[in-house]
């Protein structure tokens, strides 16, 4: 996309397999960016690794990957810490790195549409509050940080305002 006008400049697609570094290397020459999002699974993490590595040996210089927003080390839970591992070998790797870490996906809440509507919100968290951010906002921070270089090398967190507490959820009245 042209940030000045707007226009969306064409799009070359190729296809690879993240288990296949063949592939992988053919679909990155020439590449200089690299927009990483997987679906979670258990091969999550082995397969962003084959993903960094074939980008990395093509001369990628710049990855935005997006994570996960507990990535620590010392998270107990499966996905963040499959995120953590993917960025720790991203950054072993010496390219520069943005990582996008929302929390929760607001188009989501639509699966919850028939609860909300009654006044609830099913989740895990209990009275904490939730930061639900659009996808297409996470888009629009992926897209600017692959063309403005300035804004790369960054942990972003796309969801920082207050968050919504179940508590106050509330189905409009329309």
């Amino acid at each position: 996309m042209d940030v000045a006008t707007g226009a969306r400049a064409p799009v070359e697609t190729i296809g690879a397999d993240a288990a296949d570094p063949r592939t992988l290397r053919a679909a990155f020459e020439g590449s200089t960016q690299l927009f990483l999002s997987m679906a979670n699974s258990p091969r999550q993490a082995e397969l962003e690794k084959n993903v960094i590595d074939a980008a990395a040996w093509c001369g990628v210089r710049h990855v935005v990957k997006l994570s996960a927003p507990a990535a620590e080390p010392a998270s107990p839970v499966a996905v963040p810490g499959g995120h953590r591992q993917v960025e720790g070998h991203l950054a072993a790797t010496g390219m520069t790195a943005t990582l996008l870490r929302p929390y929760a996906f607001m188009q989501k809440l639509l699966l919850n549409a028939p609860a909300i509507a009654r006044g609830v919100l099913i989740g895990a968290m209990r009275q904490a509050p939730c930061n639900y951010v659009d996808v297409r906002d996470i888009a629009d921070v992926a897209a600017e940080t692959l063309l403005r270089p300035g804004l790369a090398r960054r942990h972003v967190h796309p969801d920082r305002p207050a968050g919504l507490q179940p508590s106050r959820a509330r189905p409009s009245a329309q």
